[in-house]
């Protein structure tokens, strides 16, 4: 699914499981790695880089919204490090 919002609502799910830290990063980077594989068979470049843009932009705002938060903030991290090719951590 290439929906930004649904994949956002993935990745959130994730982040507030209730479980270990290390298990939510994994699995909120391999969410993300599903989103880039599917969004690979989207057939114009201009809305890739659009989609991929709007998740970015909410992962960065529930990523500042949380911050103090610790590790819920540390998942959102982690997804847009693995989105963008950063490593923040």
């Amino acid at each position: 699914m290439i929906i930004p919002g649904a994949v956002f609502g993935d990745i959130q799910k994730v982040a507030r499981s209730g479980k270990q830290l290390a298990v939510r990063r994994a699995r909120a980077e391999a969410r993300v790695d599903q989103f880039e594989s599917d969004l690979a068979r989207a057939v114009a470049q201009i809305d890739k880089d659009e989609i991929r843009a709007r998740l970015i932009a909410t992962l960065r705002m529930a990523w500042k919204r949380t911050n103090a938060l610790g590790d819920e903030s540390s998942v959102y991290l982690a997804a847009l490090d693995r989105l963008t090719g950063a490593d923040t951590l």
